[in-house]
């Protein structure tokens, strides 16, 4: 049982590299300066860490399972457009936008934080 475990966490491991690889373009190196590629790198694995703490404390249980190219393409890419009035900035929401209810959940989640 313990075989079975250590290569089931090491498989899950080998995912979450994935993902932070084609979500957060890890795998890309910017610059020829070893110190400069490091920060990069850094800053890029805090941007997954922060995405993945949203998720778990803000999304609902069907959303916290989606990649995070599927979380791109469901729920951030196809939500409305900006609009500006008066010094105010709003987002209005497509009418016909399947995870409208679950959006609204997870902006208020946000704001309770301020």
């Amino acid at each position: 049982m313990d075989t079975w475990q250590f290569y089931n966490n090491r498989a899950c491991m080998e995912n979450y590299i994935k993902e932070a690889k084609h979500g957060f373009s890890t795998n890309r190196i910017p610059t020829y300066s070893f110190k400069a590629s490091e920060l990069d790198l850094l800053l890029k694995l805090f941007t997954y860490n922060l995405f993945e703490l949203f998720k778990m404390y803000h999304c609902s249980a069907p959303i916290k399972s989606c990649t995070n190219q599927r979380f791109r393409g469901e729920i951030v890419q196809a939500v409305g457009v900006f609009v500006s009035h008066i010094r105010k900035i709003m987002l209005n929401i497509q009418e016909g936008y399947l995870h409208k209810q679950v959006f609204r959940l997870m902006v208020q989640g946000v704001q309770q934080l301020e």
